[in-house]
């Protein structure tokens, strides 16, 4: 019998990846690349492993933004 993983570690080690990688990425700015570019390029990496991932699960992917005008609310839910 398989046994099944403990979903509470499973969300935790995501999250600790995922936050791993975001404050490496802050770090390590470019002097040509702001944050807002950085967050941009981010939400669209990871709207691809939604699309990818999440087709077949129903799950939508959320909408795009503009690397360059990301502001602000930008990155919530549409209703799209």
């Amino acid at each position: 019998m398989a046994v099944i993983p403990d979903l509470r570690e499973c969300v935790c080690d995501a999250w600790r990846t995922n936050n791993r990688v975001t404050v490496y990425l802050v770090e390590h700015l470019s002097p040509r690349r702001t944050i807002r570019m950085v967050a941009a390029h981010v939400h669209k990496a990871r709207c691809r492993w939604i699309r990818t991932l999440g087709a077949e699960l129903g799950i939508a992917e959320p909408a795009r933004m503009d690397r360059l005008r990301a502001g602000a609310g930008a990155g919530r839910n549409t209703g799209r």
